[in-house]
């Protein structure tokens, strides 16, 4: 009787967490898409750069956020990331890394994002849903001594003596085990629901 209790509420906890996944990965998309095709047909017309910038500003999550990559194939752009990266960290500060190898949708996230003219290219760093630029920029400011009253003036307190986080939650898809396909009840196969092109699921979106 014991064993069966157990086996009810393991079924029911794994079912609960299933839900919210679904829940969550389906917001994500959800907003993503609407993003894209705001972007793109805006009552039939393409969006100004100006307006995509302000509406990105209005939507974009608060706090600190840096496109990456984890691939190392290029060399410099890696060693670009993860300077940029260790200079936030150094300052003390929380970020939300968003790695645009993990996910079709954070590519094409950042390419709306980027202002007009500005290559497509990691790293790039945004505050508050401000473009900062990227690691030369991020350099300079540095070296000018800007950087810090900046981040310090939008209500991140920068503390050298503690290491920052980097919020980087990707986790290989917990309904599909990374596959990319699931069984229904009629057991047909489908397409998984909940996890992105490359069978991972991002826990969480945004940064206080």
């Amino acid at each position: 009787m014991q064993r069966i209790s157990v086996s009810y509420a393991g079924a029911f906890f794994f079912g609960f967490v299933l839900g919210k996944l679904h829940s969550h990965w389906s917001r994500v998309r959800g907003q993503t898409t609407r993003r894209i095709a705001n972007a793109s047909a805006g009552g039939g017309e393409s969006l100004s750069p100006e307006a995509q910038t302000a509406s990105w500003q209005t939507e974009a999550p608060r706090g600190i956020v840096i496109y990456t990559t984890s691939i190392t194939t290029i060399r410099k752009t890696f060693d670009d990331c993860e300077q940029v990266l260790g200079s936030f960290q150094r300052l003390g500060l929380n970020f939300d890394e968003r790695d645009i190898s993990m996910s079709v949708e954070l590519r094409s996230e950042l390419k709306l994002r980027l202002p007009a003219g500005k290559a497509f290219c990691v790293p790039q760093v945004f505050v508050d849903g401000e473009y900062m630029g990227s690691a030369a920029d991020i350099k300079q400011r540095l070296d000018d001594k800007q950087l810090i009253p900046l981040l310090e003036a939008k209500g991140h307190p920068v503390n050298p003596k503690i290491l920052g986080s980097r919020v980087k939650e990707w986790v290989v898809c917990l309904v599909c085990s990374g596959r990319r396909r699931v069984v229904d009840d009629n057991g047909n196969e489908n397409e998984c629901w909940a996890c992105n092109e490359n069978g991972l699921l991002r826990m969480s979106e945004e940064i206080g």
